[in-house]
């Protein structure tokens, strides 16, 4: 029996890897915020998992190590996208992003490496094309997020070379997902609620015939 962990499970992207490892006889633990109460169908279990939480963390390891021993694959997908002036957001903007798109990957990794080691298991972690992409205004937060994920994991990748432990970086670019589609919707509060960047920011919608909803 193959066992693998999917944080973010609800995201677009992962919902789709999860139609495979369900092909493949996995047993899946599958981790997200959306979930109101731990369940079992099948060979999944749904398990609400908030990753900035260190206590929650403990709980679905303790979870988890109650059935295997081992993890196959751990793959994360949680993430959020965060758009507007590295001046004008509130303080907290950066230490929130940071801590969903990269801390709370780093502590889900380090929590289960013991279960990746006993398997030789793989550990994939979700970044995105932002991560080399040149700095771009106004998204600024997130490029900062996953440029740091990347050195991240690579630095993790280095470390595990003789672990038996492989870690993977995919780096996918846009998909219409429910992310995707917020991200218009973030641009239209941006617009509607800067003070420095009024006038530059609705000159960017007309030229490229982006209708707001503001």
């Amino acid at each position: 029996m193959k066992y693998a962990l999917i944080s973010g499970s609800e995201s677009g992207l992962a919902l789709a890897v999860l139609d495979n490892l369900k092909k493949l006889d996995y047993t899946i633990f599958c981790c997200d915020l959306k979930y109101c109460e731990n369940k079992v169908i099948d060979n999944i279990h749904y398990l609400k998992l908030d990753a900035t939480n260190n206590d929650n963390i403990n709980e679905v390891y303790d979870y988890i190590s109650n059935i295997t021993n081992k993890l196959d694959l751990i793959s994360n997908f949680a993430g959020i996208v965060t758009l507007g002036s590295l001046v004008e957001l509130d303080m907290d903007s950066l230490s929130k992003i940071l801590n969903v798109n990269l801390i709370s990957t780093y502590k889900l990794n380090a929590k289960f490496f013991p279960l990746l080691k006993e398997a030789r298991g793989r550990i994939i972690n979700i970044s995105s094309e932002y991560a080399k992409i040149c700095a771009i205004p106004f998204h600024g937060y997130y490029g900062i997020s996953k440029h740091a994920f990347e050195v991240y994991n690579d630095s993790l990748r280095r470390e595990l070379l003789g672990s038996g432990v492989k870690v993977v970086c995919m780096r996918p670019g846009a998909f219409k997902t429910n992310m995707q589609e917020g991200v218009m919707a973030q641009f239209g509060r941006m617009v509607d609620e800067t003070n420095l960047y009024k006038t530059p920011l609705m000159k960017f919608f007309e030229e490229d015939g982006m209708e707001l909803s503001i």
